[in-house]
């Protein structure tokens, strides 16, 4: 099967550190040769997945515009006959296969998103359209739609991240923060079931931008120098694995309603429990008291620090492999793929 795959151009595909759609690309291209399927890639500048055929489209960091749609026009025309283009980004990317004879279409939407987005897909391209969405949560809140809807997780190389088991009871394991400095992340709840439970804290991801200044100065600067508390940046892949498989659990005490969250499969693939709010996808991903404790608020988070030695680090790894391991999430793909060129 020749597959086209649209990254986003908001950074290369893989990123060099955080980008959560751009490493779900590369992995699943990855995937794909691996079974030996013809793969172009249609993303940003100085993107590389060994063993695929790079068509760029634009520079990274920026949203696809009409030079952008105008120059992936001529890559389709480069691209030679698809059989599949799945895109990961914004769905205008796929206006350039707009006009008949083409490729099976599916896209891939990781967050909530407008009726009408839906909509004017339906109507662009009836029959050869179809969805993805990475969890149970996203299918109960996806638009009404004529066009088939997959529910397939999102993925991470089996061999990415591995447990370290040799200090599994080491009581100097700290908890971890990783993700962006958002307010709906809930940088400043980790820091507090940190302080609460007498843990050290390593807090990872992303900075401060412009729009979460005032975030910072009001909730995050004030615990800066505390002595439980350790702010190291952004991480690439060996410093995730050197960070979470030393964890004794990683805080999500997320905000909002989370379509998937891939930092805790990054987690669970070290063997490390990841203690979240029970929001979105969220117990779709940990299963609680498996993987995991899923908690309602503060005080519980707190309490399930203390619950953690009840948890099988080797049980957390097994339950990755099992349900989110590339291979079987690009099977998924792969089944979906085919439905659609059965129709």
């Amino acid at each position: 099967m020749h597959i086209g795959l649209l990254s986003p151009l908001s950074q290369p595909t893989p990123p060099a550190t955080y980008g959560g759609v751009e490493r779900v690309v590369a992995i699943h291209a990855a995937e794909l040769l691996r079974r030996g399927h013809r793969v172009t890639l249609f993303a940003a500048r100085g993107s590389a997945v060994p063993g695929s055929r790079l068509l760029e489209y634009g520079p990274a960091g920026i949203w696809p515009g009409k030079r952008q749609l105008l120059r992936l026009l001529g890559q389709r025309l480069r691209a030679g006959r698809l059989d599949v283009v799945h895109s990961f980004g914004r769905s205008n990317a796929l206006l350039p296969w707009w006009l008949p004879p083409g490729p099976q279409l599916v896209q891939t939407y990781a967050c909530p998103l407008a009726p009408a987005t839906i909509h004017r897909l339906d109507r662009l391209f009836p029959g050869r359209i179809s969805y993805t969405v990475p969890s149970d949560w996203m299918d109960q809140a996806f638009p009404p739609t004529r066009a088939p809807v997959a529910v397939v997780p999102n993925a991470l190389p089996a061999d990415l991240y591995r447990e370290r088991l040799d200090d599994d009871r080491d009581p100097r394991r700290p908890l971890v923060f990783l993700g962006r400095f958002d307010p709906c992340k809930g940088l400043h709840t980790a820091i507090e079931v940190a302080v609460a439970s007498g843990v050290p804290l390593v807090i990872a991801g992303g900075s401060f931008d412009e729009s979460s200044r005032h975030y910072e100065a009001e909730r995050i600067a004030p615990w800066r120098g505390h002595p439980l508390l350790e702010f190291v940046g952004p991480l690439d892949d060996a410093g995730k694995q050197e960070l979470l498989a030393r964890a004794r659990a990683l805080l999500f005490p997320i905000e909002w309603e989370e379509p998937f969250g891939l930092v805790m499969i990054e987690a669970m693939a070290c063997g490390t429990p990841v203690i979240a709010f029970r929001r979105g996808a969220v117990p779709e991903v940990v299963r609680d008291g498996l993987d995991g404790f899923v908690v309602d608020d503060t005080a519980a988070m707190v309490e399930a620090v203390a619950r953690l030695p009840r948890l099988s680090r080797p049980a957390v790894r097994a339950s990755f492999e099992r349900r989110f391991a590339a291979p079987a999430v690009t099977a998924a793909y792969l089944a979906h793929y085919e439905r659609m060129l059965a129709r």
